[in-house]
């Protein structure tokens, strides 16, 4: 398998990631003092565990908020399912885009705190129910449910089996609060939700009644509506700022990224338009572009403030809880992140196909960024890169008078 290690992009993307770092910014504290970061472990650890084992793969590195290293190995798209590409495939590169899944949900989290931020009348305590759609039936509770219920996954409401159509969304908030809210439970419409709620939030009463109508005569053309608000905001608020262009919740492109199955020869899948069920999964980027994100989330105080930077990591909003995501409590205490994972054809081995993606906030301002797009016999993601870092952690070494 075609194998590359990135260390000359560090100059161009120092370009793009160039905003003041604040001198007091260590995501997730700081490493004992006689112990450093080496990347070398830690990029040789990732290809050494993934490489042999999936079809392709790509991770990126940045420290203090500035592009550190990266590695790739593999392919994005095989020729069987592309005849007219002349090499066995196209490379999987950190500059290929694929569906990052559920780390699309800091992404979401991330634009609604902005409009929160933005917003002197609503706040993170604000209830949700005046922002959906009037013609919406609020179930047992939902009206009690605020900003930070939702961005936390802690609502109360049913597990859906992961359906955010514009009609899985709205019969779940009709279906109300089932349970103990003090119950954790992983939702991915307690973040789909926002695709609603967020262009309610932004917009004036005239608009928002505008909405309404629309939802009132056609749900499907409501959703296309809101759905298209929805991206058009995050690109606006946080991805432009950041200097991430031309991201999309789709990729019609011939070559677009495939999911693949190690272990088996089905044909790569790709995912389409994502447009319509998108905000707590979706976005079409490259692992580049999710680095970009996280260090400017992390360090661009233009993006959040500190202070809303600060809510949004200690009640993880957006954010997988360490608590309930064990494989986030490392060595070095408990790391800040987000997994996706997707899966298609489950019921038959033989046409199983799927991706991992993960993106993970270190001590000592160390991000990781990592895409994968197979299935194969590697460790489960989250653990694949907590591991990855308590090993690449070593003793600083004394210097010689």
């Amino acid at each position: 398998m075609k194998t590359r290690f990135f260390t000359t992009f560090a100059i161009l993307f120092a370009l793009i990631v160039n905003f003041a770092v604040p001198a007091s910014a260590k995501p997730v504290g700081n490493l004992p003092a006689n112990m450093k970061f080496d990347e070398g472990k830690f990029t040789s650890y990732i290809h050494d565990k993934v490489a042999a084992n999936t079809i392709g793969y790509a991770l990126v590195v940045y420290k203090d908020g500035k592009y550190l290293t990266s590695s790739a190995a593999g392919y994005s798209v095989l020729k069987k399912d592309v005849p007219d590409i002349l090499a066995e495939g196209l490379s999987f590169r950190p500059e290929t885009r694929i569906n990052i899944a559920s780390v699309t949900k800091p992404i979401t989290a991330t634009a609604v705190l902005k409009a929160l931020q933005n917003n002197p009348n609503v706040s993170l305590d604000s209830k949700v129910a005046p922002f959906l759609p009037s013609n919406w039936t609020l179930g047992p509770g939902v009206a009690n449910l605020s900003f930070k219920d939702f961005m936390s996954q802690y609502t109360g409401m049913n597990d859906n089996k992961g359906n955010t159509s514009i009609s899985g969304l709205r019969k779940w908030i009709a279906d109300g609060v089932t349970r103990p809210k003090s119950s954790y439970l992983y939702i991915n419409g307690n973040l789909a939700i926002f695709r609603i709620v967020l262009p309610y939030l932004v917009a004036n009463q005239t608009i928002r009644n505008s909405y309404n109508s629309q939802a009132q005569m056609d749900e499907k053309g409501f959703n296309t509506l809101i759905s298209n608000k929805f991206v058009e905001i995050v690109r606006n608020t946080v991805f432009t700022p950041m200097g991430i262009k031309n991201v999309s919740m789709k990729d019609d492109n011939k070559y677009a990224t495939r999911f693949y199955n190690r272990n088996n020869n089905a044909p790569g899948y790709k995912t389409g338009d994502w447009t319509p069920i998108g905000g707590g999964g979706g976005w079409f980027m490259s692992a580049y572009e999710l680095g970009t994100f996280m260090s400017n989330l992390r360090y661009n105080d233009s993006i959040l403030a500190p202070s809303t930077r600060k809510l949004m990591d200690d009640n993880f909003l957006g954010w997988e809880t360490p608590a309930e995501f064990k494989n986030f409590q490392g060595k070095y205490g408990d790391y800040l992140g987000h997994g996706g994972l997707l899966k298609y054809n489950d019921d038959a081995e033989s046409t199983k196909v799927g991706m991992v993606s993960i993106v993970v906030n270190f001590p000592d301002g160390i991000q990781g960024v990592l895409l994968i797009n197979s299935i194969g016999d590697y460790p489960a993601k989250d653990r694949l890169m907590k591991d990855a870092f308590d090993q690449a952690v070593v003793l600083k070494q004394n210097k010689k008078a």
